[in-house]
């Protein structure tokens, strides 16, 4: 892997870990985060990054359902 191309990992994953730190602020939607994720798919052609930010949501989601549930049965 050349330098160029490491750098570009770099920011792919610092930007997908920046945007992912705004879903868990609430700043976005997991719908904007999910159509964020399908973006940078499109620009960088890289399916691993909806495998593994698709994963981090979906683990994100549940563990929403879990604490609202929480908080109802209190």
């Amino acid at each position: 892997m050349s330098k160029s191309d490491s750098n570009k990992e770099v920011v792919k994953a610092v930007t997908m870990t920046f945007a992912f730190n705004l879903l868990e602020k609430e700043t976005i939607t997991a719908d904007q985060f999910k159509a964020f994720i399908d973006k940078m798919v499109a620009k960088y052609k890289d399916k691993n990054i909806a495998t593994l930010y698709q994963s981090k949501l979906d683990i994100w989601l549940k563990q929403r359902v879990n604490t609202i549930q929480e908080k109802e049965n209190l």
